[in-house]
């Protein structure tokens, strides 16, 4: 004779499958949400840590290079070769 299976057997042996998908998938849904919880900590300053002076002027060295930089009316002048020829590569 076999003996009598109790109730909560007869559930885990029905509903096993699915128990445990509900229980991976809240696993799963969980880790997602510390996971994404941690990122935004991550990359959200503190509001002591936010500097929101924007400099209104250039160093002057910064400012001797802008200066230095030429403009369209007058082009850098370049010395591009005009006679060298390639050659092919499918000549024999």
């Amino acid at each position: 004779m076999s003996k009598p299976i109790h109730p909560v057997e007869k559930i885990f042996n029905r509903y096993g499958f699915v128990t445990f998908m509900v229980a991976a998938s809240l696993t799963l849904a969980i880790i997602i949400y510390a996971c994404f919880n941690t990122f935004v900590i991550a990359t959200t300053p503190k509001e002591d840590r936010i500097d929101s002076s924007i400099p209104a002027s250039f160093d002057k060295e910064t400012a001797d290079k802008i200066n230095n930089l030429h403009d369209s009316t007058n082009p850098p002048n370049v010395d591009t070769p005009t006679n060298l020829r390639r050659s092919n590569p499918f000549v024999e």
